[in-house]
């Protein structure tokens, strides 16, 4: 006799056993997966990542926020993808809404903000979540080598705009994360198209494939932020890791460093600015000459560069020795063959992030 009219029966009589055809209880490990057939976990994935959607605001309301259409479009990728084996990397989380979305679907998440503030909004947003691991640290002067113990499936790419930080957060990805199979960028359609320009680079060079829009714009149309402005590409895009290879830029290249004489200036103040450029090997500065750098042999794996810059006291012959910390932050410089330090150069932009995240921390700031 078949199961179901057994239990009918047993159920009809009120006699033990009724309860043998009773639908499954959803399994709660994993963030919330239920158990079932795929279509059902996929389904039950989409509606929890709803239910997180409701709670945030769209980018009309919000401009600085994904929309729900992207938040949407997320969850429907990866809810067919047994989101609640995987890990995910959110890199940017401003308020947390798309964090608890991610929530929602993945496994655990790992959120990483720049401002400590950011990670305090969206843990309050996510109260009652106990798979986000919050982070404060700025992805683009970290050394990644501390998460590289971490297994992450997936990467949202939402923080600094910027070309060569987007390039950079999507290669450090790619380099420390062996099992990530697909990253997410927002804003491709934000003007100036920095995001734009690092994605199709690293699409034209097979680093990404399998890209697809996502998001306002996705299907080929004109979109409008209401009261902002029109677009005509996609708000964002999903791609898979591909066979290509980035070429990961040494840290200490294209990037600007103040330099402070040694013993420092009371005031603190810079003397000038020194860029270590990847086109031939130039040596910009502000206020002493160009010049030139090499690395000594087995360069690659120590942290000294040897730098020609006629101009910057007291070196003669203006052979310095340039020795950098490990996350190529900073440097000391000493004249070739000498031991005492004379200068000291510090990444301009982890000054700015300085004097950027204090600065929030009075009442009323805006930056």
């Amino acid at each position: 006799m078949p199961l179901l009219l057994v239990s009918a029966l047993l159920l009809l009589l009120g006699l033990p056993g009724a309860a043998v055809a009773a639908a499954p209880r959803p399994d709660r490990a994993h963030g919330g997966a239920s158990v079932g057939n795929a279509t059902e976990r996929r389904l039950a994935c989409i509606q929890r990542a709803e239910v997180e959607i409701a709670r945030a605001p769209d980018k009309d309301a919000w401009r600085v926020t994904t929309t729900h259409a992207f938040k949407r479009d997320v969850a429907h990728f990866f809810c067919a993808r047994e989101p609640e084996k995987q890990v995910v990397l959110e890199l940017g989380i401003f308020k947390g809404h798309s964090t608890a979305v991610l929530a929602s679907i993945f496994a655990k998440v790992i959120s990483v903000d720049v401002s400590p503030e950011y990670t305090h909004d969206a843990a309050r947003h996510s109260p009652n979540r106990k798979n986000i691991v919050f982070m404060a640290l700025d992805t683009y002067l970290t050394d990644w080598s501390f998460l590289s113990a971490n297994r992450v499936d997936v990467a949202v790419i939402d923080a600094d705009h910027k070309y060569e930080k987007v390039r950079a957060d999507a290669v450090n990805v790619l380099h420390t994360f062996p099992d990530v199979q697909w990253l997410v960028f927002d804003d491709y359609a934000t003007e100036p198209a920095d995001v734009k320009r690092a994605v199709d680079e690293l699409i034209e060079e097979q680093v990404l494939v399998r890209c697809r829009p996502i998001g306002r714009g996705k299907d080929g149309r004109p979109w409008e932020m209401k009261g902002y402005k029109a677009y005509v590409i996609p708000e964002g895009m999903i791609c898979a890791r591909g066979p290509g290879s980035a070429n990961k830029k040494a840290p200490f290249l294209d990037v600007t460093y103040l330099v402070y004489p040694v013993p420092g200036d009371p005031l603190v103040q810079a003397t000038g600015i020194i860029s270590f450029k990847t086109e031939g090997s130039k040596v910009w500065s502000s206020h002493f000459g160009e010049g030139s750098w090499m690395q000594p042999p087995g360069g690659e794996v120590r942290d000294t560069l040897f730098m020609r810059l006629l101009f910057l006291p007291p070196a003669s012959d203006g052979v310095w020795e340039v020795l950098f910390n490990r996350g190529r932050s900073s440097f000391v410089l000493s004249p070739e063959g000498a031991v005492e330090t004379k200068w000291f150069g510090v990444r301009a932009d982890k000054i700015r992030q300085l004097f950027k995240i204090e600065n929030e921390r009075f009442e009323g700031f805006e930056s």
